[in-house]
């Protein structure tokens, strides 16, 4: 027998061995990081069921863990790619299963604190099809709870594209999704915050969508703060610092017709919908005035008359 043959033959008949593992767990669509499914535990298994077919899941990792993850081909022929992403959707570690392998590794320190991270499945060329998958995570301890990817609220009232004309007031902990109408369609929005926070963007189309903080001038945007973008399978965080109670208005923008992007404030406890209170009325204190003296009453003083002597001569 030749060499291929009994390498093919192995290969087969490992295949044939692993199909026996868990049931499938990707539900469809997940093909962005938006779509997310998850969190995932230490164990995940799924397909790739079309020739563009990307498999996006998100999970929670403890703190400085030494983590090792595996991809194990289940069915297929062709190479899969797999890559562990950060909270910001850039790469950490990749890995492939070559199309005569079974199983590829790779190992991850983690940063310090729990840690959000994306894992990403995709063939390594077009045009596969029907590759199942398994990816194990070790040790199983250092996968943790976390929350789940965030359901957009759709929010673009139009017409909003001044900022006298911007949508308000935003919330926290509140993803909204806004999209481009036309090709020089802008949307503003605006909010008020007394306390350090952050804007998180991510963007739904491979067309990038300007992001630009503004702070507020009245009832105009006056000094540009901050500006970034929401990216496809990208996570973009802007902090602000406010020196006192403010108002911002945010501003979207692009050339590209049906462009989406996604965007988030947080925390709670530093955006507010409410204007702060007005001051106090300024009060005047009283003047000091003389003590008063109380009238003489009849009877209370005595006068004693000057007696006079008179001489005679």
């Amino acid at each position: 027998m030749k060499v291929s043959s009994l390498r093919s033959a192995v290969v087969g008949a490992a295949l044939l061995a692993l199909s026996a593992g868990p049931a499938f767990a990707d539900v469809e669509p997940n093909n962005y990081l938006y779509q997310a499914e998850g969190p995932i535990g230490a164990s995940v298994s799924g397909s790739i069921s079309t020739s563009n077919d990307q498999d996006w899941y998100v999970l929670y990792v403890a703190s400085q863990a030494q983590l090792q993850f595996k991809v194990v081909r289940l069915s297929g022929s062709c190479s899969i790619d797999a890559f562990l992403r950060n909270d910001f959707g850039a790469s950490v570690r990749s890995l492939t299963v070559a199309s005569s392998k079974v199983e590829s590794t790779a190992t991850y320190t983690t940063p310090a604190g729990t840690n959000r991270f994306f894992l990403q499945i995709a063939p390594e060329y077009s045009g596969c099809q029907g590759q199942g998958y398994r990816v194990e995570f070790g040790p199983t301890t250092a996968v943790v709870p976390g929350a789940a990817m965030p359901v957009a609220q759709p929010f673009n009232p139009e017409p909003n594209e001044t900022s006298a004309q911007s949508a308000g007031p935003l919330q926290a902990d509140v993803t909204y999704r806004s999209t481009i109408d036309t090709s020089n369609d802008v949307d503003y929005f605006w909010f008020y915050a007394d306390g350090a926070f952050s804007l998180e963007t991510t963007g739904e189309d491979t067309c990038d969508v300007e992001v630009d903080l503004y702070e507020a001038d009245g009832a105009d945007a006056g000094d540009w703060l901050r500006g970034t973008t929401a990216e496809l399978n990208e996570v973009h965080t802007v902090s602000v610092t406010p020196s006192g109670f403010t108002k911002y208005y945010l501003r979207l923008s692009e050339a590209c017709v049906g462009a989406a992007a996604r965007f988030r404030l947080s925390p709670a406890s530093a955006i507010k919908q409410e204007p702060p209170p007005p001051p106090p009325p300024l009060v005047t204190p009283p003047t000091n005035p003389a003590p008063a003296v109380a009238p003489a009453t009849p009877g209370s003083v005595r006068l004693k008359a000057k007696r006079r002597s008179i001489v005679v001569r």
